[in-house]
């Protein structure tokens, strides 16, 4: 059946868009975190 295939096929590309959306909110969240480091006055690199 051609149709499950396809299917199937759609199922892996929207699991991928979705590993590839969280891999980018958690970069974001890293780059956020790091500015607010280097904004933090009370912040020691000792």
């Amino acid at each position: 059946m051609p149709f499950k295939n396809i299917a199937c096929a759609n199922a892996q590309v929207a699991s991928s868009l979705h590993g590839n959306i969280e891999v980018g909110t958690a970069l974001d969240n890293v780059e956020q975190l790091v500015e607010e480091q280097a904004l933090d006055p009370l912040r020691s690199d000792k």
